[in-house]
């Protein structure tokens, strides 16, 4: 009997102890160590050395990537030791980001456009190079008071470069994003090299500008933007899905649910055991 009261209290404490741990994660203000090379083909300006808190998004459009030789263009940025190219990247740890190149051969121009729900543009459009097959990763452009309806783009070019067109849609927001502005706030770079990933045209602070509680015109929430659209499925939704950006919070919510089933075995433990005292005291 007191073994089955000792195993009793030992789950209670643990469960109290996650409990009461899981806030302290959530709170914590640790930054990251961002790095971005130009790798060995070519150079890159702004800030090389940054520090980021969670969740803010580091955006490649702070940055203007030059080839060493005419012979190359830049394709966009990857992370060290993968080879996926990357766009807006919501930073969760310590992370390098390196500037990937390709071998010009049959290049096509593709065209990003900046425009509002009522079709108004924010911006000149921005025209950018790659190869016939390439699929660059498009980020999106900064505008203050300004939500996108993604982070990202992905496109495979076309030859027919009228195809190759791109449009970020933004929904205009009454207060700014009431969470992590962060971002880095370097850098107008307009990619003048043609550079086929790295850019969308300038950027002016990449921060993780609608994942705090940001108003839209009318009053009401506006939804969070999707983390990627790829153009080159058939039906690509446009606005108001949160994409992966939903990873994170299921594995919270898992664990909440894994701390909530715990703490009730621990007290249908304490039931049971009690009922057993009574049941050998009677």
């Amino acid at each position: 009997m007191r073994i089955m009261k000792k195993i009793t209290v030992t789950v209670l404490v643990l469960c109290l102890t996650m409990i009461f741990a899981v806030p302290s994660f959530a709170a914590d203000d640790y930054k990251y160590q961002v790095g971005i090379s130009g790798g060995s083909l070519g150079t890159v300006s702004g800030s090389t050395s940054l520090e980021m808190n969670s969740g803010d998004y580091w955006n490649p459009n702070d940055y203007t990537v030059n080839p060493k030789s005419d012979k190359y263009y830049v394709k966009g940025f990857h992370i060290s030791g993968q080879e996926a190219l990357v766009g807006a990247t919501q930073i969760t740890e310590d992370t390098v980001f390196v500037a990937s190149y390709g071998i010009k051969e049959d290049m096509v121009s593709y065209t990003v456009y900046y425009q509002t729900t009522d079709g108004a543009n924010l911006a000149d459009p921005a025209t950018y190079y790659g190869n016939v097959g390439d699929k660059p990763v498009v980020a999106y452009k900064h505008f203050d008071g300004y939500v996108p309806n993604t982070y990202n783009y992905l496109k495979t070019l076309s030859k027919n470069a009228a195809e190759n067109d791109i449009t970020f849609y933004y929904t205009k927001a009454e207060a700014a994003a009431a969470g992590n502005e962060g971002g880095n706030a370097g850098g107008n770079a307009a990619n003048a090299n043609g550079n086929a990933g790295a850019g969308a045209g300038a950027g002016a602070g990449a921060g993780n500008t609608a994942n705090g509680a940001v108003i839209g015109d009318g009053g009401a929430p506006l939804a969070a933007p999707q983390n990627t659209i790829d153009l080159d499925d058939n039906d690509v939704p446009m606005a108001g899905v949160n994409g992966d950006n939903d990873k994170d919070g299921g594995s919270a919510a898992w664990i909440v649910v894994l701390i909530a089933a715990l703490a009730a075995a621990a007290v249908a433990a304490g039931i049971i055991l009690r009922r057993r005292n009574s049941e050998e005291e009677e």
